[in-house]
């Protein structure tokens, strides 16, 4: 099934977010739900550009998702 997940991550003490869909099972462990959600996080981050937020010094401070519900 198609599910909807908000990903927030703080970077240089900046919080973002953003809105993005994966295919998953009903249960999901959360290292398999890190793996499904990561590539488009890292996507999503070379879709912005360097803003000088991403890969220096400060970098990524956290990372988290929430499920949304279904697309």
């Amino acid at each position: 099934m198609k599910a909807l997940y908000k990903v927030i991550y703080t970077t240089n003490h900046k919080k973002h977010e953003f809105e993005t869909v994966i295919e998953r099972g009903d249960q999901i462990p959360d290292a398999e739900l890190v793996k499904a959600l990561y590539p488009k996080f890292v996507e999503f981050i070379e879709s912005l550009g360097d803003d000088g937020s991403f890969g220096t010094r400060g970098g990524i401070c956290s990372l988290d998702f929430e499920y949304l519900g279904p697309p």
